[in-house]
């Protein structure tokens, strides 16, 4: 074969291979490589490729279209086809890259390779370039690259540039000629975005302040353009979350007179939230309250004791390191019973003391907001009983069942709380009175788990387990508990499953290998025990969380492990736990002084790039 009939050299760059569409299409590729029986001819700039018709139908919506398509073209039928209009050494990229999965992508031929791949519908080649576009995305080039991504509508690449410059918005805004020229829609884009990496939200309008005062120059001084620059200030400036500010900011800001109507709106209703936190609390999906956060962080309630304080505190691994942030602290002594987060405000239940005496001490319940970095009280619980935890389900705080405040009875009955109307009103009651029990929230439903019950023999623990939709009018008996357990932990898994870890079991149960972890699954009404997990014998209520949005990561606080530590925080991986042995492995280890044996776990969205939030780091 000649030299300009001969394919071309493959060029291997670091790339993975092509994850073709299905298994066929790549065993079909590698079949025709080695037959060398090529049926089909590729024609660009006097050079003749063969090739495998079957491998470009693969690959290609253009070829499958001339040789599949129901038109009988004529290229179909002289098994050739002249591309001229493509680079001819994108040509040979594109015929390599269908063959192997190979592509060598480089500023200088990016374009091309996007247009051929383009013209010749080759989706796979196209998300290859749009990949490279974006892993290769800083602010010097930014202009470039995101041209080239708009000529050929890489909608994933521009979103991702969107993103990263959100990520990097202060360098964007040192480099004044690209901050300045950017366009009012793609300011908007960015500033929008939940990972904008600013200060304060007080720096984000003095920024956007100053792109304004920029524009104003762009506009003839009349009326017409006058309204026009009010409605892009208002466009603009509805995307500062005033609802994070702080107290003192937006007294300052109120006083400021040159903010459009709307703008002052917003400002008030931020400042009349601050004031009257919790009795008209932020609404957290408007985006004047939502806090700049993607991902959620860990976050321990932990309990007063001694000359110890209560203490929330935010918990992150960065770089192997673990960050904790010391969210609110107060000397109040009392014991948590229960956190769960809703609006991404966090609730807890407690046992204050005031006194020496059990008539001193009051179960409150409390909300801190961490986008006005305080918690304070709300309405008392009516039944003044410590409960099995509680739970949330919609905009409701469940507590159900409990003991007394001074121990020596327990209860059945059941209250929640309406975090909107801010009330507590009393739900049906539990089968039995019940304490040391756990509560969680599946798909709308509450569950209740295990405890202490007072029989003629004394206190026996039971595996009992109930179910109830809000709005009906009696607890439903499911399947019993595999173990009967009582200071355990529960959670929802997913949306199909239910686990309970640690706790007290009964002495019969006792077994050297710790106490294992059950599954429940709500489909089939069965527990089942998980192999190759137990946990330690010992209260367990509150240890146990899994973050939104990973079903499969359980973090473990405190000496729930054999070689787990008070002071440490471990996680199990409940996508191994078929296996004989499970994952589980250290993740943060906090100071010697935080002891876990009483934290309660939730989860908040927090701000790491917040300079207020930075000043609460522990170190």
């Amino acid at each position: 074969m000649n030299s300009q009939t001969a394919r071309p050299k493959l060029v291997d760059e670091d790339e993975p291979p092509l994850k073709s569409k299905t298994m066929r299409s790549a065993q079909l590729s590698e079949d025709c490589l080695s037959n060398g029986r090529t049926d089909f001819i590729i024609i660009s700039h006097g050079c003749k490729y063969p090739v495998h018709s079957s491998v470009l139908i693969e690959h290609s919506d253009y070829f499958k279209a001339l040789l599949e398509g129901t038109t009988c073209m004529r290229e179909s039928q002289m098994n050739q086809v002249c591309l001229e209009g493509i680079d001819e050494m994108a040509i040979k990229a594109v015929i390599d890259f269908i063959y192997t999965g190979r592509v060598e992508i480089s500023p200088g031929n990016l374009d091309d390779l996007l247009n051929a791949s383009s013209h010749l519908q080759i989706a796979s080649l196209i998300d290859r370039c749009s990949s490279w576009l974006t892993s290769s995305f800083d602010l010097e080039h930014y202009e470039t690259l995101a041209e080239l991504a708009t000529k050929y509508c890489l909608t994933q690449a521009l979103e991702s540039f969107t993103r990263q410059l959100a990520e990097h918005f202060l360098d964007l805004t040192r480099q004044s000629s690209l901050y300045l020229g950017l366009e009012l829609l793609q300011l908007i884009d960015i500033v929008s975005q939940d990972c904008l990496a600013v200060g304060s939200e007080y720096e984000l309008l003095s920024l956007l302040e100053t792109w304004l005062s920029h524009k104003k120059e762009d506009f003839e001084i009349d009326h017409n353009m006058v309204e026009e620059q009010e409605a892009m200030a208002v466009r603009l400036l509805s995307n500062v979350r005033f609802g994070l500010m702080s107290l003192d900011a937006l007294q300052e800001l109120q006083h400021r007179s040159h903010y459009p109507p709307a703008i002052t709106s917003l400002i008030t209703s931020a400042l009349r939230s601050h004031e009257n936190f919790p009795s008209v609390k932020p609404n957290d999906s408007t985006v004047q309250n939502r806090i700049r956060s993607r991902e959620p962080s860990l976050v321990i309630v932990l309990a007063s004791s001694g000359n110890k304080k209560h203490e929330i505190l935010a918990c992150r691994q960065k770089a192997g390191v673990t960050e904790m942030y010391s969210l609110y602290t107060d000397a109040v002594q009392h014991k948590t019973c229960g956190a769960v987060t809703i609006d991404n405000c966090l609730y807890t239940i407690s046992l204050e003391h005031y006194g020496g005496f059990d008539h001193d001490a009051f179960i409150r319940l409390k909300c801190f907001n961490p986008a006005i970095g305080d918690q304070r009280p709300l309405a008392c619980p009516e039944l003044q009983v410590i409960p099995a935890g509680i739970a949330a389900v919609g905009k409701a705080i469940y507590a159900c069942g409990g003991v007394s405040k001074c121990q020596t009875s327990f209860t059945n009955l059941c209250e929640a709380f309406d975090v909107e109307r801010l009330e507590w009103q009393r739900v049906p009651s539990l089968p039995a009175a019940v304490g040391n029990s756990a509560i969680a929230s599946l798909n709308d439903r509450l569950y209740l788990s295990g405890g202490q019950r007072i029989e003629e023999t004394g206190r026996v623990i039971t595996g009992q387990f109930f179910s109830l939709k809000p709005g009906e009018t009696d607890w439903k008996e499911l399947a019993s508990l595999t173990l009967a357990r009582r200071g355990h932990s529960m959670l929802a898994v997913g949306s199909k499953a239910i686990i309970v870890s640690g706790g007290l079991i009964n002495p019969s149960s006792r077994s050297s290998t710790g106490v294992p972890m059950e599954r429940y699954d709500v489909i089939t009404d069965q527990w089942t025990i998980i192999k190759g997990c137990s946990t330690l014998r010992g209260p367990s209520l509150g240890h146990f969380y899994l973050l939104p949005g990973d079903s499969n990561t359980l973090f473990a606080l405190g000496h729930e492990q054999q070689r787990a530590q008070e002071h440490e925080i471990w996680s199990i991986d409940l996508s191994k736990t078929e296996s004989l042995s499970a994952d589980t492995r250290l993740r943060m280890t906090l100071p010697e002084k935080y002891k876990l044996h009483e934290a309660f776990a939730s989860h908040l969205y927090l701000n790491f790039n917040d300079k207020s939030l930075l000043k609460k780091r522990c170190h």
